[in-house]
């Protein structure tokens, strides 16, 4: 969780930290699923990535956890790996968050606030986003579900 920490202690040196792109992987390095098996630990970089300050980018074929080490395989085409899938649950995930992320900017300034880190530890991480609260941790089993607030 120490990554996210430094991603977000990082943004004040930014003119505009809303506008800083978030990737997992992109185009030139290995595709995150490659070396980050587990749906745990996928799902808390996804939710960070859509949840922390900035704009979350999806790079092709994430939402399907295709992988690949390295050019070309990092630059496959999406069709001869399968093709595209909208059931699995990466995709499902993505949806869900850019609903959620969606919803959370309607009449406030969730987009334009920047996430502040109010605990961390190796383990968890918790950041407070105009009064939204992310917790992320490797220490639960993962759940994939999604709180509405009351």
């Amino acid at each position: 969780m120490s990554y996210l920490k430094k991603m977000i202690d990082d943004t004040p040196k930014f003119a505009d930290p809303t506008v800083i792109p978030n990737f997992l992987d992109n185009h030139d390095g290995a595709r995150y699923f490659d070396s980050n098996p587990g749906a745990a630990k996928s799902s808390n970089a996804i939710v960070g990535n859509f949840l922390i300050s900035g704009i979350p980018i999806i790079y092709y074929g994430t939402e399907r956890e295709m992988k690949g080490n390295g050019d070309p395989f990092n630059r496959a085409a999406l069709w001869s790996n399968g093709g595209y899938s909208t059931t699995g649950a990466t995709f499902s995930l993505i949806k869900k968050l850019n609903g959620i992320r969606k919803g959370l900017g309607n009449g406030t300034r969730f987009h334009t606030e920047i996430g502040k880190v109010i605990g961390n530890s190796d383990n968890d991480i918790a950041i407070l986003r105009n009064n939204v609260l992310v917790v992320l941790t490797k220490v639960c089993p993962f759940l994939h579900s999604v709180c509405k607030r009351s």
